[in-house]
Order: structure tokens, then sequence, then C-alpha cells
């Protein structure tokens, strides 16, 4: 509603947040539980918080602080579970999941690509039994 629309915009401003398509997928409320999530945890607020809700990035924020993930805004692409799942597969494929300073290339992996690199280890007895069930059928 026009209203609703206000109101967001309102709390954008408030707290000097840019005014972007991604946070009209939110209302007003959920915003601003969000940018606290945020503030709560030194996250800076950008458009890719605003595609998940508080809940969904509290979630998030728990498994990278598990995993010791460094929390920015690609890592919002994912949900907790898919970080999760990528975490484990880097770890079965005895990589690491920050190489050269940048995050493992398998957590910004679309499913095929992903499933390309996993069948990629169909010849190794050792990794390939303990990947398989990640690829995606």
């Amino acid at each position: 509603s026009a209203e609703e629309i206000e109101k967001i915009i309102e709390v954008c401003k408030k707290y000097n947040i840019e005014i972007t398509g991604t946070v009209f997928l939110k209302s007003a409320e959920e915003i601003e539980k969000i940018i606290e999530i945020c503030k709560k945890y030194d996250i800076e607020v950008t458009g890719s918080v605003f595609l998940k809700s508080a809940e969904e990035i509290e979630k998030i924020i728990e498994v990278c602080k598990k995993y010791n993930i460094e929390i920015t805004g690609t890592v919002f692409m994912k949900n907790a579970e898919e970080i999760e799942k990528r975490v484990e597969i880097i770890k079965l494929l005895g990589e690491d999941i920050v190489k050269n300073g940048k995050f493992n290339s398998v957590f910004g992996m679309n499913k095929a690509r992903l499933n390309k690199k996993l069948n990629s280890y169909k010849d190794n007895d050792v990794i390939y039994p303990l990947i398989e069930e990640y690829i995606v059928r």
C-alpha cells in the first residue's frame, strides 16, 4: 500500500539506508528488525541483506560464526542450510573456506557448476563416495 511505502521510506531515511528495490520486498517493521540485527553484528546494511528475513539473517550469522566465515553482503545470497552444505563439501574436498583472501569458489557456484565440480571427482575412489550425496539430481 502507499502507506506502507511511506513507512519504508521513513525507516530508510531514519537509518540512512539507500532506498533500493530490495527494501520494498519487506515491510517497514521487518526492515527495522534487519537493520537492528546488522547493527548488533556490525554488518554493513546493503541491498542483499533485504533478500532474507530477520530470522534468516540471524541463522546465517550463526552459521558464519560457527565456521569463522566473514559476514559480508554476498553471504546473504544463500540460506543458512546452503552455507552449511557448502562448508561440508569444501571440507570433504580438503579445501579451505577462504582461498587467497577470497571465499572458496564453491560458495558462489550455481547448482550446475557445483555438480560439474563434484562429478569431476568420479574417478577418485576416496573422495567421490563422500561427496556423491551432494550432487543435485
